[in-house]
């Protein structure tokens, strides 16, 4: 073999091994992100169900208006040309500035076990129907994805994520309650996770959304 043929092959081995170190690197850094948001989801839920034990007449007003916020800061596209990567840095500003917010509005749930002083120990809080709706897919999106994403399906599990996405931003706003309006998104995510955890634990039923 010729010397100018082995410093090919060598250039080569060493381009490849550069360019799996490169996507290896960035996969790390996609699944950091990615369990970022599924931390979120999961810190936001804490915090509005903490939000639902206040003495707060109106908490569920607060709620809603923080998400309806979110809801237009979501249909505000960062760039003419988005990626599922840059979606989920939106996504996660989003939700932290949404935690941000909902803590201005009940500082005492920096504390996520406070119930408000009047309450009975052990009283047995009935949930509004658009909170009930929304933290069921949220639990299972964030279980199945703390769960079952990792650095070799990492990339699909963006992509799902940046579907999602995609279709807050372009659907247009019913005038309603945003928790309601992104169920489908988040419904879509938690059937997709529960696929990644194909073999693994399972956490309970497909959502149908």
């Amino acid at each position: 073999m010729t010397k100018f043929n082995i410093n090919w092959i060598f250039s080569v081995v060493v381009l490849i091994a550069a360019a799996n170190l490169a996507s290896a690197s960035s996969d790390a850094f996609d699944l950091s992100v990615l369990r970022d948001i599924l931390n979120l989801f999961d810190k936001k839920l804490s915090v509005l169900q903490c939000m639902e034990r206040s003495c707060d007449p109106l908490a569920h007003q607060k709620m809603i208006a923080i998400e309806n916020e979110m809801g237009r800061e979501m249909r505000t596209r960062l760039a003419a040309i988005e990626t599922f990567e840059l979606d989920s840095l939106k996504a996660d500003e989003l939700l932290q500035a949404s935690i941000e917010k909902l803590l201005l509005a009940e500082p005492k749930c920096h504390d996520l076990s406070y119930s408000c002083p009047g309450q009975a120990i052990g009283t047995i809080h009935s949930l509004p129907q658009f909170l009930n709706d929304y933290i069921t897919p949220v639990q299972y999106l964030t279980q199945y994805g703390l769960r079952c994403v990792n650095l070799t399906n990492v990339q699909k599990a963006l992509e799902i994520l940046g579907k999602s996405i995609e279709y807050l931003e372009n659907e247009k706003s019913n005038g309603g309650n945003y928790f309601e309006e992104a169920l489908p998104a988040y419904n879509y995510v938690a059937n997709e996770y529960r696929k990644l955890c194909d073999g693994n634990f399972w956490f309970g039923p497909v959502i149908h959304g």
